[in-house]
């Protein structure tokens, strides 16, 4: 098992931080929609987002984002070995609850980085929960983490 893995195992024993984690997305979540909303950006929910072979864009997540995210193994992990998010089926995300922070910040229609601007805070309360929860910070792909996850022996 990597290094990662082990962290993301060791995270997934000791919970007590996914409520805290819920509560940083939903509040992330309610600040995005309220910037979505003033600059008139519209999600047609197309998938085009995380196609990250499309958008040249890759993907990363802390350590605590994983673990909440692979509480539910994805159908099929095959698509990770083609850097795709094996989580999305057709355009819809089968992890909507659980995506990382990075899935909420990225909009393919915002040309002017208005959401991904909101990346920061955010993601300065999860290295504060990491701390907190003692589980080691690690920032890695997101495809390659969750293949090392789910097909370490």
């Amino acid at each position: 098992m990597s290094e990662l893995a082990g962290h993301i195992a060791d995270a997934l024993a000791e919970p007590a931080w996914e409520q805290e984690l819920a509560g940083v997305y939903r509040q992330a979540d309610a600040a995005i929609s309220a910037t979505l909303a003033r600059e008139a950006i519209t999600c047609l929910a197309g998938g085009c987002c995380c196609r990250f072979d499309v958008q040249e864009h890759r993907l990363y997540a802390s350590t605590l984002e994983l673990a909440y995210l692979c509480r539910h193994r994805p159908g099929d992990i095959a698509p990770a070995r083609r850097g795709l998010c094996p989580y999305q089926r057709f355009t819809q995300c089968t992890a909507h609850e659980r995506r990382p922070l990075g899935c909420r910040t990225f909009f393919c229609r915002d040309g002017k980085g208005a959401v991904q601007g909101m990346y920061e805070p955010f993601h300065r309360r999860l290295l504060d929960l990491h701390e907190q929860a003692h589980v080691a910070y690690r920032y890695a792909e997101l495809t390659q983490a969750l293949l090392q996850f789910f097909t370490a022996p």
